[in-house]
């Protein structure tokens, strides 16, 4: 089938018919157009590609000099976008020519059609119809018609034909000038130039050239080509002399010093959180479960009384499926190595997280010198000339402290409360059982003056009330004096402040 002039009917009839075929479920087509004088672009018409053909037909688009554009594959509705895609019908490889020789370009064009006609290509996939458009060329690779939902399996195989053109121009010499544009290829919703338009930059029109007429079973293919990469695929081992795995050794090193160090001294371990760390340390070097799980139970196997395997793989359910990336600091956070524990085994914080460390206990020293200082008498700006820190600082730390004070404070006026509460009713309950008409009168005024005492503990919060921690502490207005939990009494009752 030699080369024909794209402005004929029977050809563009052919092409839409070969790359849009007519079925039960067939979306739009969009027809789009270059304003002359402009790059600006609208839109002709969209619908059936029997509807596309009546508008070319119709305009006499195949002689206006004018350039038309057409999308690969069709959409659900007026609007062009990849989320408006309803069938994918078409894979277009872009090729860009910067030369602008014609004269290149024809024989480009014909050794183009010689390799893909003549040239046992084995393997490679044969483009339907070669476009040459004026500056370039456009392959068109019809694929049997597949929902837009499988816009992965078109990924794929786009992926796999751009590949193999890539390898095609770089292997002729007679290609050079010639480029891939991924961009526009990987374009699910992108436009392509008509096979009869006009290209006015060049001043020349489209031809194009039908090779075959078999689509490409897009799935089956995509199918073989996963399975191949599967093979190829390399298993990941980390070389010995890696750092990262040379880091990973001897952080498990020292985790197996400690375990060691804290049997030797008879204190419990928790076994869970060790192994936890362990397979958080290898999950950093290795992808496969099995190498990891390996070095586990190896740890597993130092301890007194280990686990079972079910119980280790029990213990990091959570760590198998989110593969933490533990540092050195939460590591001894979750293990609660102390300090003479880090020096002793080796386990220390890197150099940001020691200095992030070092920067928080900076910090708290500094609080407390400010709030020595303010307890001394020293005014905001006095204390900010001392230590050589802004006034805004110090006003921070202040309220943040005493924020934390007043917490504490509401904390104890509740545990008092609580620890009245208790002293009360069992003084009650004593009462009433070592009750004697004698003592009548004392129960009453004990039950009237503890109901007393149970409205007046609010009456804590005042800074009045004299107040100690861990001490004792009374009740203004008539209330118990209370101390180690429990209430004074005297001979004639319970004895008021």
């Amino acid at each position: 089938m030699g080369i024909v002039q794209a402005n004929e009917k029977t050809n563009i009839d052919k092409f839409l018919a070969l790359h849009y075929p007519v079925s039960d479920h067939n979306g739009a087509l969009h027809l789009w157009a270059k304003r002359q004088n402009s790059n600006r672009m609208y839109r002709v018409c969209y619908g059936e590609a029997g509807k596309i053909l009546e508008k070319i037909e119709q305009d006499h688009i195949g002689r206006r000099k004018k350039d038309y554009y057409l999308t690969a594959n069709t959409v659900s509705a007026g609007a062009r976008r990849s989320d408006a895609l309803y069938s994918l019908n078409n894979i277009v490889v872009d090729i860009d020519n910067h030369n602008r020789d014609q004269g290149d370009l024809d024989r480009q064009y014909r050794a183009l059609q010689d390799i893909y006609t003549s040239f046992d290509l084995y393997g490679y996939y044969i483009p339907n119809t070669i476009v040459k458009t004026g500056r370039g060329f456009q392959l068109w690779f019809s694929i049997e018609q597949m929902s837009y939902k499988l816009r992965d399996v078109w990924e794929d195989l786009t992926d796999e034909i751009l590949r193999q053109t890539e390898s095609i121009l770089s292997e002729y010499p007679i290609f050079n000038g010639l480029t891939l544009d991924t961009g526009a290829s990987r374009n699910i919703s992108g436009l392509y130039r008509l096979p009869i338009s006009f290209n006015s930059k060049s001043r020349t029109r489209a031809v194009l050239e039908i090779l075959h007429d078999v689509p490409i079973d897009a799935l089956a293919e995509v199918r073989e080509i996963r399975k191949k990469k599967e093979k190829q695929a390399v298993v990941y081992r980390p070389r010995v002399e890696s750092s990262v795995y040379k880091q990973a050794e001897y952080r498990e090193s020292s985790i197996v010093r400690l375990i060691k160090l804290r049997q030797d001294r008879g204190q419990t371990i928790e076994r869970d959180n060790f192994l936890f760390c362990v397979f958080c340390v290898w999950s950093n070097v290795f992808k496969d479960e099995a190498e990891i799980l390996e070095r586990v139970l190896r740890v597993n196997n130092l301890f007194n009384h280990p686990f079972t395997e079910r119980e280790v793989n029990s213990a990091l359910y959570t760590a198998f499926r989110k593969r933490y990336r533990l540092r050195n600091a939460t590591m001894i956070s979750k293990l609660n190595v102390t300090a003479e524990e880090q020096e002793e085994v080796g386990l220390l914080c890197g150099g940001r997280e020691y200095k992030r460390i070092q920067a928080r206990k900076g910090k708290s020293e500094r609080d407390n010198k400010i709030l020595s200082l303010y307890k001394d008498g020293q005014t905001q700006e006095e204390i900010a000339k001392t230590l050589q820190i802004s006034r805004k600082t110090v006003c921070n730390v202040l309220m943040r402290l005493n924020a934390r004070k007043s917490d504490l404070k509401k904390q104890a006026y509740k545990d008092i409360r609580d620890r009245y509460k208790q002293a009360l009713k069992a003084k009650i309950k004593a009462y009433k059982q070592n009750m004697t008409p004698s003592s009548a009168d004392g129960l009453f005024s004990m039950q009237k003056c503890v109901k007393n005492a149970l409205n007046s503990v609010v009456i804590l919060a005042d800074k009045s009330a004299p107040f100690s921690r861990f001490g004792g502490a009374s009740l203004p207005g008539g209330g118990f004096s209370l101390s180690g939990g429990s209430l004074s009494d005297s001979p004639g009752g319970l004895s008021p402040v």
